[in-house]
């Protein structure tokens, strides 16, 4: 069981760390959107995906270490059910949480890529705008680059492939989340199904202890009754007798006298 708990205890300590570096990753990302001094978004930016890549880590091991927490058999089992279903509540909620701050960051670059495009292309239409954010095509971005003999517009074209890039990288990360919180789900859902039939048995068996008494009690009403009316039935037949032994000795004794 010290086994047991040594794996609870440092999966919530995984869990902590992936609730902080949340917390890192959302406010490092609101400073890239504010920094308007390039090398100082570039380091921010290096940052952010560090503490990105690390958390994603993070999450990946604490899930593979919830599944084993959950197939562990040492212990009192209703304990251990107790604790998993904790820690595994606790990573879906820490998960979630995530997956929101990533959804965040998703639309600031989606934001940045139509801001950047439309500033490189002012007379691009709303649809090409979100063409080139929704798809993720290259050769739009190309073409675009192609089109414009302005430097800075060239420029700022390259900026938008550098966020469509990043946008890309986020989308994955989101993706692997999302099957990690559907895991979770079905991890939880499996879990109540394991309740809920346990429940039922203990409420099946009490019931049948129940009705297993009833039926005792009343077989046991049944035996005395039977008991009592062999008893009935055994004075009878022996008054019987007796009174016919002693009729038939009367007419002995009066025919011995005649």
């Amino acid at each position: 069981m010290d086994t047991f708990y040594r794996q609870r205890d440092l999966l919530t300590q995984y869990i902590t760390l992936i609730d902080a570096n949340v917390e890192k990753v959302k406010r490092t990302n609101i400073a890239v959107l504010q920094e308007v001094n390039p090398n100082n978004a570039a380091r921010l930016k290096e940052q952010l995906d560090g503490l990105t890549t690390e958390t994603s880590e993070i999450v990946q091991v604490s899930r593979s270490g919830v599944k084993m927490l959950g197939n562990s058999r040492r212990g009192d089992k209703n304990i251990r059910q107790g604790q998993y279903q904790f820690v595994l509540q606790k990573l879906q909620a820490s998960t979630r949480n995530y997956l929101a701050v990533q959804n965040e960051i998703k639309m600031s670059k989606r934001d940045q890529i139509a801001r950047q495009y439309r500033i490189a292309k002012p007379n691009a239409s709303e649809e090409e705008v979100q063409e080139a954010v929704d798809s993720g095509r290259t050769d739009i971005f190309n073409q675009a680059m192609l089109s414009s003999r302005v430097a800075d517009q060239q420029r700022i074209l390259g900026a938008v492939q550098d966020r469509q890039r990043e946008l890309e990288k986020v989308l994955r990360s989101m993706g692997e989340l999302q099957e990690i919180m559907i895991e979770m789900n079905q991890l939880i859902n499996t879990q109540q199904v394991m309740i809920d039939e346990a429940e039922t048995y203990v409420d099946n068996t009490i019931a049948n202890v129940e009705s297993g008494v009833v039926q005792l009690t009343n077989a046991n009403k049944k035996a005395a009754s039977a008991r009592k009316t062999k008893w009935i039935i055994f004075w009878i037949v022996l008054v019987i007798v007796i009174i016919i032994a002693a009729v038939v000795a009367y007419e002995v004794l009066q025919n011995k006298k005649n």
